[in-house]
């Protein structure tokens, strides 16, 4: 730990002591002892603090004097014996840190790095002590819509989260119960409901929300249910069921979001109405809460399907959303006015003998300061269907966009599910009144590098592959549909990844997923090649997929993921609901992406060809620029399939060739 290196832009609660440098552990002669030193908990109050010391000892292991300087990196309120000190050869010498918690301070953890200097070296030390925070008792009272105290028994759940917005705490508290809180501003998230009587899920729920209680020394946290109004909800037809239903929140905290609600469960009772409750809220945040409630229809099929797919092939999907911005109304509804349903044609394409699901996942039109969509939902439902399959989808448009991630599964022998694909879109808006169509699963499949803040929310603005210091770490998801900025994955029977710097092979691995290199620091020409290879049967296409990317590298800053300048060529062709395209002449989209945080240059170069014979021989493919990355290409084809291979480069150099074996069929 001492060895290690402080990356940039890091507090001590995010990095610890910093990066190891595993090269300069193995040969520096100094150490420190203990390398991580707790100056322990102050108990509150503190107007009676005493200063704790505690001595941290430099070993020196060499044949020389050592001296080092010593400084504290950190929170003012620590302080050291002395700056600096000689450690005698093969000896020790110690310096004693002292923490004084009696100051004006706010309360809570404080940390500091000690840091050691000389003869070319640097020794690093992490020091903590903490302010305990003070806290007071509080009970939760808790009152069901009659007035009663909420209970917690058998067929009842009666509880709440209380998350601290100041210190970023959380706290899970049952009704009638008491919890020591510090003094300060909490959002409120909590329900009583009562159990389904399966035992699984809720069948009715009064939902409590506050973004902004403020709460003090003393005083019961009484969460009203007699002030409940009831959510408006409709069956937008006459056979719809409630397939999925919830209320909640999102409150801006820090940089992120608190998302909180709860939701009502469907037991399998066809034309299922759902019966929530809700409290509008008292306090406010104003510009940092938004409430929000979703339910989702579906038809219920005939009879239990034998995998369990209560809604399998129902011909309609709605989903109707209600956005509050900083109050729930006093009339809370979640009905949508017909007039405000966009249409969406739904077509998933596919073979016979396996299925789908697509999850929808409302968000708001906006993102949290860390850059991710703010999710406006609580549960979504599956809704499978046999493929290829085609519906009527139905969306709410007021103050929500619609995200998705559809998986292609089926049901092995012993009755579980085999997930084989997942392909993840970002936030769409539809227009309300019209009809849109939107394709799933149809090819071309291959390598997709886009924004991974898609699908549902919450992955973080890392790039997919990226150097960090000397090291590559490489990750590329390959099976995204024919859409340019979609993104998917899929069971693989193999991945080989090679990695080539100046025309040397530098590592090769046989792992998928993540593949990590050591690479040099100085700047080099590199060529990362994979292959890719599928499992199973659950489509014809992309059987095999090679990629060769050629870009040029040298070290960058430890601890910042500096995204390598992949490109990736995209085909958008328009197949039918078997991936089929027809014979003779045919014409198709192609884009050149990016890849997500890599600098974005000029494409300069695109050249394409095709095989209908698995690679054997090969054919130049005409293509029209429509675009700073598009391309039109066309081609005559008869019937067979179509393995398409492509080079592009843009105006830096980088390259990729990359060939898909079977990229679609022609019936």
């Amino acid at each position: 730990m001492g060895s290690a290196l402080g990356l940039r832009d890091q507090s001590i609660y995010t990095q610890g002591a910093g990066r190891v440098d595993v090269a300069a552990a193995l040969k520096q002669p100094v150490l420190a002892m203990p390398s991580s030193l707790n100056l322990g908990l102050q108990t509150a109050p503190h107007n009676d603090d005493k200063p704790v010391t505690k001595p941290v000892t430099y070993f020196n292991s060499s044949a020389e004097p050592v001296r080092l300087s010593l400084k504290l990196n950190g929170a003012k309120l620590f302080k050291l014996s002395t700056s600096s000190l000689e450690v005698p050869p093969h000896g020790s010498a110690t310096v004693d840190v002292t923490a004084d918690t009696s100051g004006p301070e706010a309360e809570g953890a404080y940390g500091a790095w000690l840091v050691a200097t000389g003869n070319g070296q640097t020794v690093r030390t992490n020091v903590g002590v903490g302010k305990e925070i003070t806290t007071y008792d509080h009970k939760v009272q808790m009152l069901d819509r009659n007035g009663a105290p909420a209970v917690n028994d058998d067929k009842h759940v009666s509880s709440t989260y209380l998350i601290d917005v100041d210190r970023l705490a959380m706290y899970s508290v049952a009704a009638g119960e008491s919890v020591k809180l510090p003094s300060g501003h909490y959002i409120v998230d909590g329900y009583t409901a009562t159990v389904n009587d399966n035992g699984a899920g809720f069948s009715e729920v009064t939902y409590f929300t506050e973004p902004n209680l403020v709460v003090g020394a003393s005083g019961p946290i009484t969460l009203d249910g007699r002030q409940a109004r009831k959510l408006a909800v409709r069956q937008p037809v006459t056979d719809a069921t409630a397939a999925a239903t919830g209320i909640g929140v999102a409150r801006t905290v820090g940089d992120g979001n608190y998302i909180g609600g709860v939701g009502v469960d469907n037991a399998g009772t066809a034309n299922f109405v759902p019966t929530m409750y809700v409290v509008p809220n008292r306090t406010v945040a104003p510009y940092k809460y938004t409430a929000y409630a979703h339910v989702a229809w579906a038809g219920m099929a005939d009879g239990q399907d034998p995998g369990g797919d209560l809604y399998l092939d129902s011909p309609y999907f709605y989903h109707d959303s209600a956005v509050w911005p900083g109050q729930i109304p006093a009339n809370p509804s979640v009905i949508t006015d017909p007039r405000d349903y966009a249409h969406v044609d739904a077509s998933y394409a596919g073979e016979p003998g396996y299925r789908l699901n697509n999850y929808t996942f409302p968000t708001l039109p906006q993102r949290d300061p860390s850059g991710h969509w703010v999710p406006a939902f609580v549960f979504t439902p599956a809704i499978g269907m046999n493929l290829p399959f085609r519906r009527d989808e139905y969306y709410s448009t007021k103050n929500v966009q619609w995200s998705f991630s559809n998986e292609v599964y089926q049901h092995t022998p012993e009755g579980n599910y085999e997930y084989l694909t997942l392909v993840d879109s970002a936030p769409q808006s539809y227009p309300a009144g019209r009809t849109t169509r939107v394709d799933w699963q149809r090819g071309v499949f291959g390598p997709s590098l886009p924004d991974p803040r898609i699908g549902n929310p919450g992955r973080d603005a890392l790039p997919w592959s990226a150097r960090d210091g000397d090291s590559l770490g490489i990750y590329v998801p390959s099976f995204a549909d024919g859409v340019p900025n979609r993104l998917g994955d899929a069971i693989l029977q193999s991945e080989r990844t090679t990695l080539i710097r100046d025309g040397q092979e530098i590592g090769a691995s046989d792992s998928r997923g993540i593949q990590t290199f050591a690479v040099p620091a100085e700047e080099a020409t590199y060529q990362l090649t994979k292959v890719t290879k599928r499992a199973g049967n659950w489509t014809k296409l992309s059987p095999e997929i090679s990629s060769q990317w050629t870009f040029r590298s040298k070290r960058t800053p430890d601890g910042v993921d500096t995204a390598l300048p992949l490109l990736n060529v995209r085909y958008s062709p328009q197949l039918d609901e078997r991936n089929r395209a027809p014979q003779g002449r045919f014409e198709f989209p192609v884009t050149v992406q990016t890849a997500f945080k890599a600098p974005v240059r000029p494409i300069v170069d695109l050249q394409l060809s095709a095989s209908f014979d698995d690679g054997k021989t090969w054919q130049a493919v005409p293509v029209r620029r429509t675009g700073a990355s598009g391309w039109k290409a066309s081609l005559d084809q008869t019937s067979g399939f179509v393995t398409l291979r492509a080079q592009a480069r843009d105006a830096a150099g980088n390259r990729v060739d990359q060939t898909i074996t079977r990229a679609y069929e022609v019936k």
